[in-house]
């Protein structure tokens, strides 16, 4: 279960990773499965829309169960579709670059979406990855091996 406990764990263990790479100021969102946030955390110094866009990348996980990374390769691919599923996320905007993933248990069962923005594409998919197992959750890297249920590659 994505408590608000766990929730923090993910964003502090992203926090503290992010000083010790010396990376610039950080930005967080966990959100659960309906994409509503649990906690945002945003260091001193970030940019104004950093919380929006760290909430995009988590929702344009949740909206095709995929990295937001690869969602932005599927907009690249059929930029029509990736239109129509943002109609269908609302009011939320997705943010198609590197650095959501979702937040799955052992069994691969979704429960949540991470967000970070602050550095480049790939030290936020770096970080938002430790910051996910460092909760004691799996990331779809992770579970790999439970093959189509979990598709970690485009």
């Amino acid at each position: 279960m994505l408590t608000l406990q766990k929730s923090n764990v993910i964003a502090e263990a992203i926090l503290k990773k992010g000083r010790e790479m010396k990376l610039r100021p950080l930005c967080v969102v966990v959100t659960d499965i309906g994409a509503r946030i649990k906690t945002a955390q945003r260091e001193d110094g970030c940019s104004q829309a950093r919380v929006e866009m760290a909430l995009g990348k988590a929702v344009a996980s949740l909206a095709l169960g995929r990295s937001s990374a690869f969602v932005r390769e599927r907009q690249k691919q059929g930029p029509e579709f990736v239109a129509q599923v943002q109609n269908f996320v609302g009011e939320q905007k997705m943010f198609m670059v590197g650095g959501g993933e979702l937040i799955r248990d052992e069994a691969g069962n979704i429960l949540g979406a991470v967000g970070v923005t602050g550095a480049t594409e790939d030290e936020d998919e770096l970080l938002v990855a430790h910051g996910i197992r460092a909760a004691g959750f799996k990331t779809d890297q992770d579970l790999a091996h439970l093959g189509a249920m979990v598709r970690s590659k485009a």
